[in-house]
């Protein structure tokens, strides 16, 4: 399964700077949006692993 996000805007990070109360500058702001978009895509590659089988760290199977 292959999810492409949209790349994140100037004006979207600028949002995001705001909303987490992050006072960053405007040239830094141009830095921000790759550095996420990267982030964003390492995120969506766990998307292709395949943990159906996996239990949860706080499963305890006596409670099954």
């Amino acid at each position: 399964m292959t999810n492409h996000r949209p790349a994140l805007t100037s004006e979207q990070a600028r949002a995001l700077a705001a909303f987490a109360r992050l006072n960053i500058s405007p040239d830094r702001l141009e830095e921000v949006s790759p550095v996420t978009d990267m982030a964003y895509n390492f995120i969506d590659r766990l998307d292709a692993i395949d943990t159906s089988e996996t239990f949860p760290a706080a499963y305890d199977p006596r409670w099954s």
